[in-house]
């Protein structure tokens, strides 16, 4: 679910992000 979120925030955030925040977040995530 943070996952979800964290994907939507920065997608629509920082579109040019998108690939490496995301990614980062989930590994942080677990």
């Amino acid at each position: 679910m943070a996952a979800k979120m964290i994907l939507m925030l920065t997608g629509d955030f920082t579109e040019d992000y998108e690939t490496m925040v995301p990614f980062q977040a989930l590994q942080m995530v677990g």
